[in-house]
């Protein structure tokens, strides 16, 4: 029996690549814009859960929707609650930073916090 170094990268690398590039793990295909109108009657902007709400309820009612987000649909990682610290500073994270007001995040760098907000469809990682 011998070492087998390809293998034994592939392996070691193989949860790092699971969880954070797979960008698709509901089956949902990322789809640019098919038919743009030139006027929506309402337009939604974040498609966060409140949002994917609003637009899907005016959607109901036969009205011309726009719904804008700038996140993704996601990752496997998003998917499971108690990830979520792993997504924070990532490519699903806003990246917020507190101001420093003197009384809090004192140990932090610049007495700020970082402050997490999620970009994803759908949900906000919080």
């Amino acid at each position: 029996m011998y070492f087998n170094i390809q293998r034994f990268l592939a392996i070691l690398t193989l949860v790092p690549r699971f969880l954070l590039d797979l960008d698709d793990p509901i089956g949902v295909q990322t789809v640019g814009p098919i038919n743009l109108r030139k006027e929506y009657d309402f337009i939604v902007v974040g498609a966060g859960s409140s949002g994917c709400v609003i637009a899907g309820r005016l959607a109901a009612t036969s009205a011309s929707v726009l719904l804008l987000e700038a996140g993704t649909d996601g990752t496997l990682l998003s998917e499971i609650p108690a990830a979520v610290g792993a997504t924070l500073g990532g490519p699903l994270d806003w990246s917020y930073l507190t101001n420093p007001d003197g009384q809090s995040c004192l140990g932090m760098e610049g007495d700020q916090c970082l402050w997490h907000s999620g970009k994803v469809l759908g949900e906000d990682l919080q």
